[in-house]
């Protein structure tokens, strides 16, 4: 799952988790809700290592006034010590894109569902408007193929902003392909 929200790409090994929204769907809380209470957990740990820090190192200030100073440097062994780490952000791990051409796809079909389910509830309620219009004798002040039109251009939009986005992530794709490739 990691990797997938990382770069897009899903695992080969786990099949069923893609071809099953709704396990998709749970794996993906699972695995937000691990790392969230990881990240809650590292910061309860990291306060504290700060607190106790600054305990010893009050601590250490009231010894030194209270010892005579014979100009002797003491040196502690303290194992909760944070010690500078060694990463170049050159040769750090590079960021990949957040989106594929399966992310598109799949929200564009969730756009296309909603309007469908749209779509169906306009036109019941239009129906029965025209009922009540009719029953009463007035003129409709709308037509009823304004909710087919408006939801096929909606349909169009997406369809043309998902064609657009594919496209746009191929060439970033493919720039990232050459760059990697570069020498």
């Amino acid at each position: 799952m990691d990797e997938f929200l990382k770069t897009g790409k899903k695992a080969q090994t786990c099949s069923i988790i893609w071809e099953e929204t709704k396990i998709h769907d749970l794996v993906r809380k699972i695995y937000v809700k691990t790392k969230d209470r990881k990240k809650k957990d590292d910061n309860k740990e990291k306060k504290k290592k700060d607190e106790n820090l600054e305990r010893r190192s009050k601590e250490g200030s009231q010894e030194s006034k209270t010892r005579d100073d014979d100009g002797d440097v003491e040196m502690s062994n303290s194992s909760d010590q944070l010690t500078p780490t060694n990463r170049s952000t050159v040769n750090g791990p590079v960021s990949q894109l957040p989106f594929s051409p399966d992310l598109i796809e799949k929200l564009y079909n969730e756009k296309c569902q909603q309007i469908a389910e749209t779509r169906t509830r306009l036109t019941k309620i239009a129906e029965s408007a025209k009922s009540e219009f009719d029953m009463v004798n007035f003129q409709i002040p709308f037509q009823l193929d304004s909710v087919e039109t408006n939801c096929n251009d909606k349909v169009n939009q997406i369809t043309l902003l998902r064609t657009e986005l594919i496209e746009m992530i191929e060439k970033a794709n493919n720039k990232y392909n050459e760059l990697k490739a570069f020498q």
